[in-house]
């Protein structure tokens, strides 16, 4: 078994039509939640439905995944040079003297 081929990856080394692709794999259903969630209504709506430890545990993992999309955009504004006027702009103030230290 090489890197390309994991564990589950045996269930799927047959074609479709032949014998023992309903493995363990397939036997034991599995919720997911993504596939029923499709809307921001539907993800509400689980959200209201978590036990405390679990909405704080999803509020923790939320926080650092908006800071990380935030983070990701406005790199790629400065990629884009979208922010190179307004830089300039702040730069050309604060060598006139119009602005001050925090």
């Amino acid at each position: 078994m090489g890197i390309a081929e994991p564990v589950i990856g045996r269930a799927f080394a047959r074609p479709v039509g032949s014998s023992g692709l309903h493995t363990a794999l397939f036997r034991t259903p599995r919720k997911c939640y993504i596939s029923e969630m499709t809307t921001a209504e539907d993800i509400e709506k689980a959200v209201e439905q978590l036990a405390p430890r679990e909405l704080a545990r999803f509020r923790a993992w939320f926080e650092a995944f908006d800071a990380q999309q935030f983070d990701a955009a406005i790199e790629q504004d400065i990629r884009a040079g979208k922010l190179d006027a307004h830089a300039k702009e702040a730069l050309s103030a604060h060598r006139a003297g119009r602005s001050r230290e925090v």
